[in-house]
């Protein structure tokens, strides 16, 4: 029997990676021993570079898992820029703690940019993030998923973490047909 294009079947829901499945308590100690092991054996002049570079990889890794649920997500060019913003901070630190650059008035003000900038690139980022995760869970699969901003700009990855875990913990629940549709 030949099917008319009216009458095509319906195609299989897309299927999406879950959420990374680490319990938010375990990531919350591996940032702290992650800083306490900096701060012990990384020399002070280089901290902020090893602060930048450690710390963001959670960062990046959530912008590539949220790049796979939508390809034209915009949270991991925001956060490059985010990173490169402060490692230019860093670097300005650092050359001026090496007395390569002289102080001077116009170096202060280079210097509270790139604060201000790095903050200002820094929460845009989590919000960006915040927006393409509430998207995608209310819209592609739908739990209704509420991300409060005000934990969100105080603990961002923790606080998405927190609902992550509980997202990952779901779909392998549904997946063995012991959960109903939605997560809340």
């Amino acid at each position: 029997m030949e099917l008319l294009p009216n009458e095509l079947e319906p195609s299989p829901a897309p299927t999406y990676p879950p959420p990374p499945s680490i319990h938010w308590t375990v990531l919350l100690f591996a940032f702290l021993l992650i800083e306490i092991l900096l701060e012990k054996f990384v020399p002070d002049l280089y901290i902020g570079f090893a602060d930048t570079l450690i710390l963001n990889t959670w960062l990046i890794y959530l912008c590539l898992w949220i790049r796979k649920l939508d390809p034209h997500s915009r949270s991991l060019p925001w956060a490059w820029i985010s990173i490169a913003t402060e490692l230019a901070l860093n670097s300005v630190q650092f050359l001026q703690t090496e007395e390569v650059l002289t102080p001077s008035p116009a170096l202060g003000w280079l210097i509270r940019g790139l604060i201000a900038a790095t903050f200002v690139l820094a929460v845009a980022v989590v919000f960006i993030i915040r927006s393409e995760v509430v998207q995608h869970y209310n819209q592609q699969e739908p739990i209704g998923l509420y991300l409060s901003p005000a934990l969100t700009f105080f603990f961002s990855c923790i606080y998405f973490q927190y609902h992550f875990y509980d997202i990952a913990q779901f779909k392998k629940r549904q997946a063995k047909g012991l959960a109903a549709r939605t997560l809340l």
